[in-house]
């Protein structure tokens, strides 16, 4: 009947309308996640040794989460999380990061001021709602369950998951990868240096899900 028609084309009109919105939101996102990795890959060029840190960051926080049994949009989350997570050593003087030798004190000290920096770089950015308060997050991927991290001593469930699974992905990275002072580790030199941080430092659930991203979980294996 002619009612009929006319509900369907109004019904046609909303979907069209919903339709053309999840369009233009799946290209913004497309331009965020772009943007976002030409950022992270810029700040890596900074240093030769360095120069993959945030993407393989982003890789391990995706599959941590994944193997935690996270969704796909908190996957997503963390590999955004990853690729921005060091943006704060944009600030850190060039002789630090490439110091062929161990760092003094004070250097140690500037060093750390990364963290602060990543957080205060990303609190002034405008990010759609599901980013809100990554700053925060990204900006404690130091700290230490036992209170012995940075940049604010936090302990215990002060740490969120997300930054847990930062933690493990970005020191995992960092121990296999090469510096200027000191060859990187085997993968499995760097997982026996992980169980030893666990329970005190790190989450050692976080851990056995990078030890499943990795293959190399012993129970996946015989599984």
């Amino acid at each position: 009947s002619q009612s009929d028609l006319q509900l369907f084309e109004d019904m046609l009109l909303q979907v069209t309308s919903a339709l053309q919105s999840a369009l233009e939101l799946t290209e913004q996102r497309r331009q965020f996640s772009s943007f976002v990795g030409s950022v992270a890959r810029a700040l890596d060029a900074r240093d030769h040794h360095t120069h993959v840190h945030s993407v393989n960051v982003a890789n391990y926080c995706q599959g941590i989460a994944y193997y935690l049994g996270l969704d796909a949009r908190e996957q997503e989350w963390l590999r955004i999380a990853g690729l921005l997570h060091d943006v704060g050593k944009i600030a850190t003087p060039l002789e630090i990061l490439c110091k062929p030798g161990p760092l003094t004190a004070q250097e140690q000290s500037l060093m750390r001021e990364h963290a602060t920096h990543t957080g205060s770089i990303l609190s002034q950015i405008e990010f759609i709602d599901e980013y809100k308060g990554m700053h925060h997050i990204v900006a404690a991927h130091h700290e230490k369950l036992d209170g012995t991290g940075y940049p604010w001593g936090l302990t215990g469930e002060q740490i969120t998951l997300r930054t847990r699974i930062l933690s493990v992905a970005d020191i995992f990275d960092a121990l296999t990868q090469d510096r200027s002072y000191r060859k990187g580790m085997s993968v499995e030199e760097s997982l026996a240096t992980l169980d030893a941080m666990v329970p005190h430092q790190i989450d050692g659930s976080c851990v056995e899900a990078l030890k499943r991203f990795l293959g190399r979980w012993p129970a996946l294996a015989a599984a």
